[in-house]
């Protein structure tokens, strides 16, 4: 209830703790009544992403595109084991890519696009294996494309371009055969 506290549009005034979750506007649960998606596109969403989301552990889909979501990415959201499409780009996200993340081993579809994120590519990520599309492009990243991302063989799309990266592309890359790189 704390997100729904931080927001200024009243676009969640049907999440009341007094109603079911599963008929809040943009949660979709499965047969259990556990949390499975969260759709809040495009929703004029405004204050932090919630730490507490983390333990929404059958969630396999979040979209929370085109808000205004600002702070940091949560190191907790390592937890969101199941989780295999996450949007969340075109907010003003900031602060690092996560080492925590590499544990989202389910994830396939990533969008951080089109925020203030900086650093630089992680070479832990290269734990996400299942992932075939990666969108980071838009930020203030820098550094170099990290080598060990070519365990990522089923990547299909990688954006990464508007950040600040610099070199070569690295030859173990070439096991990334179906890849298409912006």
């Amino acid at each position: 209830m704390n997100f729904k506290a931080q927001q200024r549009s009243g676009r969640l005034s049907d999440w009341r703790e007094m109603r079911a979750k599963c008929d809040w506007t943009g949660v979709t649960c499965g047969a259990a009544g556990e949390v499975t998606e969260l759709v809040l596109d495009y929703s004029s969403l405004d204050g932090t992403l919630p730490t507490e989301w983390s333990v929404l552990t059958g969630l396999t889909e979040m979209n929370l595109l085109g808000n205004r979501l600002a702070g940091t990415l949560p190191p907790q959201w390592s937890g969101l084991i199941s989780v295999r499409s996450m949007d969340l780009g075109e907010n003003s996200l900031a602060g690092m890519l996560l080492p925590q993340w590499s544990a989202l081993t389910s994830v396939n579809f990533m969008d951080l696009s089109e925020n203030n994120l900086v650093g630089t590519l992680l070479p832990q990520w290269s734990a996400l294996r299942s992932i075939f599309g990666m969108y980071l492009r838009g930020n203030s990243l820098a550094g170099t494309l990290p080598p060990q991302w070519s365990a990522m063989t089923i990547v299909t799309r990688m954006y990464l371009s508007g950040n600040r990266l610099a070199g070569t592309l690295p030859p173990q890359w070439s096991a990334m055969t179906s890849i298409d790189l912006h």
